[in-house]
């Protein structure tokens, strides 16, 4: 946590074996947009597996605006959320979330001397989803019998205090979307380096990272979330024991081999003008 591409960059001069370097240096940049853009994509598949419709109109409550939990807010008004509220420690974050929309964002500010339960009290707050971005282990005993959205979406690494015990939210109608399945963006975006760079990073233009985003690809965040939500329903299971077999599953199956990969980075180094 804390960690930025500077730091990444410091790091790289002395061992090559480091990803989400900046893309001057042939990395694929700071990993948390593409996270935050995942997380929104996920809540997206929980409403939509939910009947709940769209984003739009929704309140969204978000704890912690570091990386990934302030750039998600810029994404949530995009989509037309009606109101995001969020709280964080740090008070130049919360200034920067509330100076985005002033009629859309309420923005709260947190002692970092507080207790827990007031650092938590943002989990509660009365909102569509509620979205974990901060510390790890904040569902536990204490937060999830004081949830009210129907869906629980957020970036947080390790949000379930006990990873074996979702705390009573699939038996009272909560829809939890695992971490891992939510998050994955920014693993994503490390591991891809390998295969090179296709198109503007900011813009998230290349098919390896974009596909992702999408509805028409079966492994897409959207169509991910909807399977495993859909499973613990089948199965009678949580939805952390669902993702872990499809999970498994999928793990059994070989990568892919990407046809024609070379051609699009060429054709995409040109096009950028790196030719002349």
């Amino acid at each position: 946590m804390g960690i930025c591409v500077d730091d990444v960059d410091t790091i790289f001069q002395n061992t090559r074996y480091t990803t989400c370097i900046s893309p001057s240096l042939g990395g694929s940049g700071n990993p948390s947009v593409p996270t935050a853009h995942g997380i929104v994509a996920s809540m997206e598949g929980a409403l939509d597996f939910a009947n709940m419709g769209t984003l739009e109109g929704k309140t969204i409550a978000v704890q912690g605006l570091g990386n990934v939990g302030g750039a998600m807010v810029g994404f949530l008004l995009e989509k037309g959320v009606a109101m995001v509220k969020c709280s964080d420690i740090d008070k130049e974050r919360v200034n920067d979330a509330a100076n985005l929309s002033s009629d859309r964002v309420k923005a709260t500010l947190v002692s970092p001397l507080a207790s827990m339960e007031e650092k938590n009290e943002i989990l509660s707050a009365d909102c569509d989803i509620v979205s974990p971005c901060g510390f790890g282990g904040v569902l536990n005993a204490d937060t999830v019998p004081k949830i009210k959205a129907k869906i629980v979406c957020g970036a947080a690494n390790n949000q379930l205090e006990d990873p074996n015990d979702d705390y009573g939210m699939s038996k009272n109608g909560i829809l939890y979307v695992p971490d891992f399945v939510a998050n994955r963006m920014g693993i994503v975006n490390c591991a891809n380096e390998q295969y090179g760079r296709v198109g503007d990073l900011s813009e998230m233009a290349d098919p390896s990272i974009s596909r992702h985003f999408s509805r028409d690809w079966d492994n897409s965040l959207f169509n991910v979330v909807r399977s495993v939500l859909k499973r613990a329903v089948n199965d009678n299971c949580s939805s952390v024991e669902a993702a872990n077999l499809l999970s498994d599953a999928a793990c059994a199956e070989p990568h892919p081999i990407w046809p024609h990969r070379s051609r699009q980075i060429i054709k995409s180094v040109i096009d950028d003008g790196w030719s002349s």
